[in-house]
């Protein structure tokens, strides 16, 4: 799934897209990767039996961000093994700082990137779950409209994401 802004219809250069592949478009800079986990509250955690495997992820709550469905097949890499594992939500906004709020309250356990979970980590309010395992990674690509309108500006606005996006990613 990626979520591309057009910057030709929006007569802006230059303009982010998310997704799993490179954009087809001649003027592009990735900007990072985007990996995702499942995070929940330690609250909500100490209501059940810990999760120490795989098979034990349907059994619990999900709040999630993605799509109009009640359920979801979660991708879980590691080494060389490949799972897809079909979850309910319990759940669904379309705005992630509403499901991160929700999964901080002890809702249920929530998939999000990884950088949006990273304070409540600090804060100790999440615990990460089945941390072993991968899941998703996007890639953050900008893009530009054209060589011809691509000013000093824009350039260094570019440059300068770059830089920041870096530092935060450490």
């Amino acid at each position: 799934m990626a979520i591309f802004l057009s910057a030709a219809a929006y007569l802006a250069d230059p303009a982010v897209v998310i997704s799993r592949d490179a954009p087809d478009r001649p003027l592009i800079k990735p900007l990072t990767d985007i990996s995702s986990g499942l995070y929940a509250s330690p609250e909500y955690m100490s209501q059940y039996a810990a999760i120490e495997k795989h098979e034990d992820l349907p059994r619990y709550d999900y709040i999630l961000l993605r799509g109009f469905a009640h359920t979801i097949v979660l991708p879980f890499r590691k080494e060389k093994q490949k799972l897809d594992i079909e979850v309910r939500s319990r759940f669904r906004a379309n705005n992630s700082t509403i499901l991160l709020s929700s999964a901080v309250a002890g809702t249920g356990i929530v998939y999000i990137p990884d950088y949006m979970a990273r304070e409540a980590m600090r804060k100790g309010e999440f615990i990460r779950i089945l941390p072993e395992w991968k899941m998703d990674t996007y890639r953050a690509w900008m893009l530009f409209k054209s060589e011809k309108t691509l000013s000093f500006s824009v350039k260094r606005f570019a440059e300068d994401l770059l830089r920041r996006i870096q530092r935060e990613s450490v």
